[in-house]
């Protein structure tokens, strides 16, 4: 909604950090390796984490749930316009498709060659989604 901006970040001390832009504060900042944010529309932030985990935290910053098991280079994080779905993406050459609630695999997209680097879903009642991956697709 424009009200945050969110930030991962990796090495020594390194925290995910929710900005509330109106305030000029931080909404809530939390100990960890991050990799990616996105948010969903009702303030939530999902984070890929380093070492295959995917975290959703509410937007006070309370952790609702996390995925793990994911492939440890996932690094690319998207939640859906409606928040009912992640797609996570990195080494594997997959895209998986998530239930936000459950964090259960719902559909894998196959067939780049290359590392999917970033994924993204489309507008609002679009059912589309796009990966960019390395092989130039």
């Amino acid at each position: 909604d424009g009200t945050r901006l969110a930030w991962a970040g990796v090495g020594t001390n390194a925290e995910v950090t929710a900005w509330d832009i109106a305030a000029g504060r931080a909404a809530f900042s939390v100990p960890a390796q991050g990799r990616d944010v996105a948010f969903a529309a009702d303030g939530r932030l999902a984070v890929a984490l380093t070492g295959g985990v995917v975290k959703v935290f509410d937007p006070g910053g309370k952790e609702l749930h996390a995925v793990r098991g994911l492939p440890t280079g996932t690094d690319s994080v998207a939640v859906s316009p409606d928040g009912a779905r992640l797609a996570v993406a990195g080494s594997g050459l997959v895209v998986r498709v998530l239930d936000a609630a459950t964090g259960r695999v719902r559909v894998e997209l196959k067939g780049h060659t290359g590392t999917p680097q970033r994924d993204q879903f489309g507008l609002p009642g679009d059912v589309n989604r796009v990966s960019f991956s390395a092989d130039g697709t």
